[in-house]
């Protein structure tokens, strides 16, 4: 029984799905540059906000505890942004090493093709796929909320210790709110200042825009947004000496960004697990409601599809590598490739997701095209000697950057 078992057909599948020495090697070499590579994206990208966050700890006096609170609940997203990123960059770089080391040529000539390398490769992007739908769909979602609350709970506590009359209080977002008089419960208010200086929206890089708004009256009211009524707003451009002006009778103003879009009734769309959006969708069959949650669920499973393609263009770019000093050029086509697919996700993000309108393939349509281009570049470089075109493309682009940068440098120093 032994015997046949071994050499039947369950011994074939068997032995077929066992991990060969290849196998367990790529997948090694790419896990630890996977790793290194996860780390250094992720301290990129939290870079801005662990500063911002820092200022909150030095400056503003809030306590290490809420900030560090914070910067771990970001770190779910910064996570799905960064991994696909990782994977590519981990994967070319561990194809480029079996390369160098004479690993792919020795597969090539034994007539086994670089389609070899493809099992393990997929093995593992399926499970960093499984890692990103559960990132996205759970983890990102309860981490939104969580910071959002911090700050609710943050600004509420700067509000109660730092807000007095004649006094200034400054909110997380930088605004400047100066107030005559208060009840007792520190939200009725009179005699209102507020100075804003280029708030969210209204200006750009180039131009600053001071925003003055004052008010008889306000009313902090339960999300932290601060209520006026009776005022006068003035905005005025810092290369502009002309001044707007609008009279309001009820004006919302909310003391940090995040927080004025904060509900302690509910949750945002981003901050929806995928149990909550499906429970949107099931309850309200055929409403607004349900389209946006739809498209709320397709735009992050769309968004992990990336890992389902990856394998195929990252050996399409890597078995051009004859030594390791040349992973430049293929290295710098993943990148660009991976930006131009991100960039695509966003714009489809921000024309669908939102309301929820357009049909819900139309998310799906980037991965599409981006799956068959994986594919369209992988087949020519697993099955034929020769003909494909990718590499020399590759070559002469960087070529041809190289050959602008030197003359550049020349052009400099006969200037000189």
């Amino acid at each position: 029984m032994r015997r046949f078992a071994r050499s039947g057909p369950v011994g074939h599948i068997a032995g077929f799905m066992r991990p060969r020495l290849i196998d367990r090697y790529l997948v090694s070499e790419v896990l630890w540059r996977l790793g290194a590579a996860l780390a250094l994206i992720m301290a990129a990208l939290m870079l801005e906000r662990l500063l911002e966050l820092i200022d909150l700890l030095v400056n503003r006096g809030i306590p290490l505890r809420p900030v560090a609170s914070m910067l771990l609940y970001l770190v779910p997203y910064y996570f799905g942004q960064a991994l696909p990123a990782a994977f590519l960059v981990g994967a070319l770089l561990a194809v480029a090493r079996l390369r160098d080391e004479g690993a792919v040529d020795a597969m090539l000539s034994s007539g086994i093709g670089i389609h070899r390398l493809l099992p393990p490769l997929a093995a593992l992007s399926a499970v960093l796929l499984v890692i990103a739908v559960a990132v996205a769909g759970w983890i990102e979602p309860d981490g939104r909320y969580a910071y959002h609350r911090t700050i609710y709970d943050v600004t509420h506590q700067l509000w109660l210790a730092n807000a007095a009359p004649g006094t200034f209080f400054t909110g997380l977002d930088g605004k400047t709110i100066t107030f005559q008089s208060a009840d007792e419960t520190g939200t009725a208010l009179t005699g209102v200042f507020v100075y804003e200086d280029d708030p969210p929206g209204t200006g750009s890089d180039q131009e600053r825009v001071l925003v003055t708004t004052t008010a008889k009256s306000g009313r902090l009211v339960s999300d932290l947004v601060l209520r006026l009524y009776d005022g006068l707003q003035t905005r005025r451009r810092a290369s502009n000496p002309v001044v707007s002006h609008v009279n309001f009778e009820t004006l919302d103003i909310g003391l940090a960004t995040d927080v004025a879009a904060f509900d302690l009734g509910g949750k945002s769309k981003s901050e929806l697990t995928f149990g909550e959006l499906w429970k949107r969708i099931s309850g309200a069959d055929g409403t607004q409601a349900a389209a946006e949650a739809a498209a709320a669920v397709n735009s992050r499973l769309a968004r992990a599809a990336v890992f389902v393609f990856l394998p195929f263009l990252v050996l399409a770019l890597g078995s051009f590598w004859r030594k390791a000093r040349e992973v430049h050029g293929q290295l710098l086509a993943g990148v660009v490739l991976y930006i131009a697919y991100d960039h695509a996700m966003n714009f489809v993000d921000a024309v669908v997701a939102p309301n929820g309108n357009a049909p819900a393939i139309a998310l799906w349509l980037v991965p599409a095209v981006f799956a068959v281009l994986s594919v369209c570049l992988f087949w020519p470089a697993a099955f034929r000697v020769a003909g494909n075109p990718l590499p020399a493309t590759i070559e002469n682009i960087v070529g041809a950057l190289r050959l602008r940068s030197e003359t550049n440098q020349q052009a400099a120093a006969v200037r000189r």
